[in-house]
């Protein structure tokens, strides 16, 4: 159990609150291994509503473009540093 969400009652949400639905997905992979994950529909939620775009962005790098910057940086004999912006 990780915490990461509770349960709550529909008393609670405030008046006007659009609460997101969730449901669980059920897989079985390739190799017969199960899977399962809680998912939010975020589909519900409306822009400007319950929130704002530019707050939630969250760019992933393609693993193509990783690898070049990687390889670039082994051949040309160079440091490669990380960072987290928030």
């Amino acid at each position: 159990h990780h915490d990461v969400f509770e349960p709550i009652d529909e008393s609670d949400v405030p008046a006007g609150a659009n609460v997101v639905k969730t449901k669980m997905l059920y897989d079985i992979k390739a190799d017969g291994t199960e899977k399962c994950r809680f998912v939010a529909q975020g589909c519900s939620q409306m822009p400007g509503v319950d929130f704002i775009e530019a707050q939630i962005s969250s760019p992933v790098m393609r693993l193509e473009s990783w690898r070049l910057i990687v390889a670039t940086v082994a051949e040309k004999n160079l440091e490669l540093h990380g960072m987290d912006v928030q």
